[in-house]
């Protein structure tokens, strides 16, 4: 039996994050490669192919988070025959609907190419493309259901490695075959041959977590209907984030065509990092917040919610003062001279942006842990819907950069933060204390950003400076708390030991 319980809330948000920084870097890479060797349009291309993809990744309707919430909580209730309904009955789930949504995808295809690309010379690129990656979905559906199984028991460590590798291994290739000047449907089938990998490599190390579980083929209606209730309210709060994150490229590529469309995409390929890098320590949140309900831990619930909302703000300010400050540096990596300034303007906005609703990161995840994903849902939807009629409507009144001023109506999640609260009893008081500094400083971060017109610094004065802005910003926020958050981490990452983890992962493998 491989033990769960060796690490805890803190080394699990850790390890996550080390991860997503590791893919991070891997796609600040691959992003500037792909633009040149492919070309801004024809990255325009894929990206919006890509997007289409996760838009209709929706169809998995929420099930892989209800997984986690209730498959977490039949842990911590030691109740091995709810927790075989629950692996049973959500694998059936997703399967049927991956299944149905590949093919549904595969049918309608060449519908949505025609009605995406306007240009001749594109289609036949991207109905190819398309025509592979529809059958991406089920793999997706699978690889979500696993990550969520495995999220359940707290093994984000080697989820983490898993991903990683998968995600370092996936964007070699792309390049490589887009160096060569491979098709666009080549890159589509590598996507599907890595990530049929990493479903597989899950669902050995699923074997090895499920040994010695008690765990049986257990299908239940009723679970079914638990998990679908659960996964509806989900699945809208889903719905609006992936409306907000994806729709934005399918309406700049409408109304101002695919080369523009790669342009905006690079430069928000940069500015989300402010969102998933920020979120991603809190993605442990409701497992842990949903096994305190189950054991009536209303306490450490709030004091939770407290924590994750100071690391949350910490990391929304140290991801986005980087981008506001080195805009014009990264534009310039990203999409060349040519190209630098006017993503310069557009990176700077799109990050105020997404610095602004990535605020309300730890207030979505802890929603999902006491049972409440309908207020995501809520707001989510409201918030998406707000901010792509602004893009539409500011699209045909400003032009390109009026669209992208419509990212800043997706601020409104930051209503779920004050929903939250609420239903946790906590005190307004000691949450705005938390909350407010950091909504402040990436304010702050955006107007220097604006108006201090610090590029005629030389080099030096430039970094000197930027290292003053980012150390004050720590003090103002979380004060001489992250350095002994700093120092609590390292500690426990040195008893836990990162060679116990590898030794884990070999043996997974060496008995699988």
């Amino acid at each position: 039996m491989v033990d769960t319980s060796h690490l805890s809330l803190r080394a699990n948000s850790l390890i996550v994050s080390v991860g997503a920084v590791a893919r991070l870097v891997v796609s600040l890479i691959s992003i500037p490669l792909l633009v040149r060797f492919l070309g801004l349009d024809l990255y325009g291309v894929w990206v919006v192919l890509n997007s289409v993809i996760l838009i209709a990744g929706l169809m998995e309707l929420g099930l892989s988070m209800a997984l986690t919430n209730y498959l977490s909580a039949d842990y911590a209730r030691q109740d091995w025959t709810s927790a075989s309904q629950s692996v049973t009955t959500s694998f059936v789930l997703v399967t049927c609907l991956g299944g149905l949504t590949s093919v549904g995808l595969w049918l309608a295809h060449s519908l949505i190419v025609r009605a995406l690309f306007l240009e001749d010379s594109h289609r036949m690129e991207a109905l190819l493309a398309l025509g592979v990656i529809s059958w991406l979905l089920l793999l997706r559906f699978w690889q979500q259901w696993a990550m969520a199984a495995e999220a359940a028991l707290l093994r984000y460590d080697i989820q983490a490695v898993v991903e990683t590798a998968s995600a370092i291994i996936m964007q070699i290739g792309v390049m490589l075959f887009a160096l060569v000047g491979s098709s666009l449907w080549v890159l589509a089938a590598w996507s599907l041959v890595v990530t049929g990998g990493s479903v597989l490599v899950h669902c050995l190390v699923l074997r090895r977590l499920f040994y010695g579980r008690f765990l049986r083929f257990r299908y239940s209606r009723q679970t079914a209907n638990v998990l679908l209730r659960f996964g509806a309210t989900q699945w809208l709060a889903n719905l609006g984030a992936t409306l907000f994150g994806y729709g934005d490229r399918i309406i700049i590529n409408l109304f101002f065509g695919s080369g523009v469309a790669g342009l905006y995409s690079a430069a928000t390929s940069i500015a989300i990092q402010i969102n998933t890098l920020s979120a991603f320590p809190l993605r442990v949140l409701p497992p842990a917040i949903s096994a305190a309900k189950v054991l009536f831990q209303y306490s450490r619930i709030r004091q939770i919610f407290i924590h994750s909302t100071r690391l949350n703000g910490l990391l929304v300010v140290l991801i986005s003062a980087p981008i506001f400050f080195w805009a014009p540096q990264l534009s310039n990596l990203l999409v060349g001279a040519e190209y630098a300034t006017l993503t310069a303007e557009i990176l700077r906005t799109i990050a105020f942006a997404y610095g602004l609703y990535s605020l309300g990161a730890a207030g979505f995840f802890s929603a999902l842990g006491v049972g409440f994903p309908v207020i995501n849902a809520q707001w989510g939807i409201i918030g998406s819907l707000f901010s792509l009629l602004m893009m539409v409507a500011l699209a045909v009144w400003a032009g390109l950069k009026g669209a992208v001023w419509g990212n800043i109506g997706y601020a409104l999640v930051l209503i779920i933060n004050f929903k939250l609260i609420k239903i946790i009893d906590l005190d307004y008081r000691d949450y705005l204390k938390t909350f407010c500094p950091s909504i402040i400083t990436v304010f702050v971060w955006w107007l220097l950003s604006i108006y201090a017109n610090i590029d005629i610094l030389p080099a030096w004065a430039l970094i000197l400076l930027f290292f003053l802005l980012v150390i004050s910003s720590i003090v103002f926020v979380s004060g001489v708390t992250f350095l002994k958050y700093i120092i609590d981490m390292v500690f426990e990452i040195y008893k836990t030991g990162v060679l116990p983890i590898i030794s884990q992962i070999i043996k997974f493998f060496s008995r699988g």
